[in-house]
C-alpha cells in the first residue's frame, strides 16, 4: 500500500534540500545562475541564503544576497548575473 506525501513534507524537504546546497526558493523573479551559485558556494561553502533581490550598482542589474555563513557570519553579496562578485561586506 502507497502513501500519499503531503505537499507540507514536499515543502518542508525542498526546504531543507535548499539550505544543504546553499540554495533558496524565491517568489520574486530572480533566480541564480549555475555559473552564481558555484560562485557563492566556492566562496561561502555550505552557507544559507537568507534573502535575495535584484539591485541596481553602478548602473548594472545585480542581485544582491544576504547570506549566513557557515561561520555564524552574515554577509551582504552583490553578484552579477555572470557570476562575478562585485562587492561583499560584513553585515553588523
Amino acid at each position: 500500500m502507497r502513501k500519499q506525501i503531503s505537499g507540507k513534507f514536499l515543502k518542508s524537504m525542498l526546504i531543507a534540500i535548499s539550505i544543504l546546497f546553499c540554495v533558496t526558493f524565491t517568489a520574486g523573479a530572480q533566480e541564480l545562475t549555475e555559473k552564481m551559485l558555484k560562485t557563492i558556494n566556492k566562496l561561502f561553502p555550505d552557507c544559507k541564503i537568507v534573502e535575495m533581490e535584484e539591485e541596481t550598482w553602478k548602473g548594472k542589474k545585480v542581485i544582491e544576497i544576504e547570506l549566513l555563513a557557515k561561520n555564524g557570519v552574515m554577509y551582504e553579496v552583490y553578484i552579477s548575473k555572470d557570476g562575478q562578485i562585485l562587492k561583499i561586506e560584513e553585515e553588523d
